[in-house]
Parts: structure tokens; sequence; C-alpha cells
């Protein structure tokens, strides 16, 4: 049967959101429908079960040009995008594609506010230390699966002194992006998702040819299983 439609609106409403839920439904009659959150200890009964958890997200730091492209193709990666600019007058040539949400305030105030998992991803692009420094100390005190930082390497390894006092600091993955040769914004904003991508299934970035793994994470995780 169809979900009633206070429960059609929940799940609607949960999926627009990225909120993560857990559909029941009776198995038996009166077949009832409900919409809660996801826990780890749901247990079925005779009920069927479906969870839909919220798509991983990717923080941008720095409403840039490229932090616009990196957003258009994380969209089409299934990434939850959140472009974080605290700067109020600070608008990239490009605008930004409507499947990001641009949030004008400092990074780690969002973070303290929008905590990331294991499965998100934080990248600063700004080129502003004010605003990269104060996103990297938070996210490092958070649990986001993988940080990193747009620049080159003398950048890096200033970045590296300013914050050296930092816990967690190799956490930090800089430059950001797999060695493409790419220049422009396109190209670089695949290097630094490639890296994003190969971080979060737990790959190194390497050429398919060189390795022995299963080419998807999802065949190694079901071959372990």
């Amino acid at each position: 049967p169809a979900p009633p439609a206070p429960v059609h609106d929940a799940i609607t409403e949960a999926l627009a959101n990225d909120r993560p839920v857990t559909v029941r439904v009776g198995l038996r009659p009166p077949y009832n429908w409900s919409v809660t959150p996801i826990t780890e200890d749901a247990v079925a009964g005779h009920d069927y079960l479906d969870q839909l958890p919220s798509r991983r997200q990717l923080l941008l730091v720095g409403a840039t040009d490229l932090a616009a492209v990196m957003a258009g193709m994380a969209h089409l990666l299934d990434w939850a995008v959140v472009v974080v600019d605290p700067r109020p007058d600070h608008v990239a040539a490009g605008a930004m594609p409507p499947t990001a949400r641009v949030e004008r305030a400092w990074p780690d105030i969002w973070l303290a506010e929008h905590p990331l998992g294991p499965q998100d991803a934080v990248v600063t692009l700004s080129h502003d230390p004010r605003i990269d420094d104060r996103a990297i100390r938070a996210a490092l005190a958070g649990d986001a699966g993988h940080l990193a930082a747009l620049g080159s390497r003398a950048t890096h390894a200033q970045r590296m002194r300013r914050l050296a006092s930092q816990p967690g600091l190799d956490r930090l993955v800089g430059p950001a992006g797999l060695d493409l040769g790419g220049a422009s914004l396109a190209e670089t904003a695949l290097s630094i998702l490639a890296e994003t991508v190969a971080a979060k299934s737990g790959r190194s970035g390497r050429r398919l040819r060189d390795g022995t793994l299963p080419i998807r994470a999802a065949e190694t995780a079901t071959a372990h299983g």
C-alpha cells in the first residue's frame, strides 16, 4: 500500500533536507506506517524497516570560482555541498550551482553548529589564512573523514608551521588533490574531488593497472564481509 499523506510528506521533507530517517511499515493489518530518526538499535519485529541515510556532506570553505566548479561536480557524485564564507560581499564570478547551499558564516562557527561525520569531507579554498586556519582547527577537532587544503607546497609548509601545535595535524592533506598535472579550474576541481572520493573509499588514488584490489570499493567490503 502507498504511505499515508503525512508519512509521504515526512519522507519527502527528510530527503529534501538530507535528514536520515527510518521508514517503518507494519507487515500485519492495519499495516501502520511511521517515520522516525535513524537509530542503531532499531528492531524490525513484525515490521519492515527501510533506513534512508543522509548524503555525505562536502564543506567547501571559501566562495571562490573553484568552489563553484567543485560544487557542480560534487552534486553529480551525490555529495550534499555546503559553501561557507564569512565575507558578506565575496561572491564567485561564476554563480554557485543551485544544488549548493551557501552560508555566510565563519567556518569554525558553522562546524560547531553542524558536526560532520566520518563520511564527510572539508576542503579549504579561500586562500585567506584567517578563514582557512579557523576551518582546519575546527575540522581537526571533529570527525570529518577527509580534510584537505588548497595551496602550493610553499603555502602548505607555511600553514603547517602556523598550525604546528594543533592536535591531529597529520590528518590534514595538502596540497589538496591528486597529481593529474591539470591547470584549469575544472582540472583542479577534478583532482581534488578524485582525492576526496579515494579517501572516502579508503583507496590510494593510483592507477587501476598498478593495483590488485577490486575496482569498486563496495566489492572489497563484500569480499571481506
